[in-house]
């Protein structure tokens, strides 16, 4: 497997509003942009990452607090503005169709993007999107300990208090019994965190949870409304408390003919605990598009 450090000098940057913004691009064909989770970075991604460039051309960028990227203090860590930053990387690299990718918080994201495509704001189009356990739907959602007091008015000073053995704890218990995650990942997620003193301004990416309250009825309007294909490919295993099995329940109550994959004894990172079979899932995904296309 590839190193961190080969990760990092293999990507690229890009300047984005004068902020430095890490992203990886390899391969050729459709477009796939991978879309990371909270307080981890692309690096989310680097199992299913070179399997997919066979294929594809692969996009998976590091967003601002985050990963590589830059971690300005003095910025606005919403949604909208992660919407503006890929609508100007992918502008910037010429890409005008994607399939989006998106697991964690990310999934919040793309709904968003999902809404502004509709209202016809959005400068590419989305040919597909693929979710992994994230909090779609916000009245099933139970965000974690730190994630809670870290969104709170208190939020910059138990930062203070945010150290390595937090976020191993952390990670442990929404992976899967059988499928936790090595010591040598949580030293990566960790490098990461603290890259270009991003443990400063964590609290302020942790913005989406309040969000996730005042767009409640619109993000979940839009999986709904949009005519996008979407698929969840989803850990349902007992120990993700954050978006596991009840999400998956309440979608396919929402979503007529739903399409969702549950993955058993898988937790909060499917491509990371099961990255064969998360291959496999989102590959028969684009080939029942394509099927639908031809039919």
């Amino acid at each position: 497997m590839k190193s961190l450090e080969h990760w990092e000098s293999t990507g690229k940057y890009a300047i984005i509003e004068g902020q430095q913004v890490f992203y990886k691009s390899d391969g050729e064909g459709e477009i796939l942009l991978l879309l990371h989770g909270f307080a981890t970075a692309s690096w989310d991604w680097n199992k299913v990452y070179t399997p997919l460039t066979e294929n594809y051309q692969v996009i998976a960028p590091d967003f601002l607090g985050f990963g590589f990227s830059n971690k300005p203090k003095q910025h606005s860590y919403t949604t909208h503005s992660r919407v503006d930053t890929l609508q100007q990387l992918l502008g910037g690299l010429g890409i005008r169709e994607v399939h989006l990718v998106a697991c964690s918080f990310s999934v919040s994201l793309v709904q968003e993007l999902l809404c502004q495509q509709n209202e016809g704001k959005l400068s590419f189009t989305i040919q597909s999107a693929c979710l992994l356990n994230g909090g779609l739907l916000t009245d099933v959602n139970r965000p974690s300990l730190p994630q809670r007091l870290m969104s709170s008015r208190f939020g910059n000073i138990i930062t203070w208090f945010f150290s390595k053995k937090t976020l191993d704890k952390t990670l442990r218990k929404i992976f899967a019994e059988g499928t936790q995650p090595s010591d040598q990942l949580i030293d990566e997620y960790w490098q990461l965190l603290c890259h270009k003193n991003g443990l400063k301004v964590l609290h302020k990416t942790v913005y989406y949870l309040k969000e996730r309250r005042l767009y409640a009825q619109r993000w979940q309007n839009i999986l709904q409304q949009t005519k996008v294909p979407i698929r969840l490919i989803w850990g349902v295993d007992e120990n993700d408390t954050i978006s596991g099995k009840d999400t998956v329940t309440k979608y396919q109550a929402l979503v007529n003919n739903a399409d969702v994959v549950a993955l058993p004894n898988i937790g909060h990172y499917p491509q990371l605990e099961a990255p064969q079979l998360f291959i496999t899932h989102l590959y028969a995904f684009y080939e029942k598009i394509i099927q639908k296309l031809d039919g």
